[in-house]
């Protein structure tokens, strides 16, 4: 999914994930997606709709979702 998320810039993309990632499992959870450890549009799309921000299941560079999470973290931190 790294082409159709150009906002993704900062993490490690691989092609077959045996284990997935564990900060996304947390966000699966929060945002109500399966939960498997990797990104991908079904994921990103219940964020979106958790966050209140425009739901087409990508990240675009700059990202409504990003800000929104940085914002969330910001007030929860």
């Amino acid at each position: 999914y790294r082409d159709q998320n150009p906002g993704l810039c900062s993490v490690e993309w691989v092609r077959e994930p045996r284990y997935g990632s564990q900060l996304v499992r947390e966000l699966q959870k929060y945002a109500g997606a399966t939960v498997d450890g990797v990104i991908g549009p079904e994921t990103i799309m219940a964020l979106q709709a958790k966050f209140g921000t425009t739901i087409d299941g990508c990240i675009s560079g700059p990202s409504q979702l990003v800000m929104a999470i940085q914002e969330w973290c910001n007030i929860h931190s």
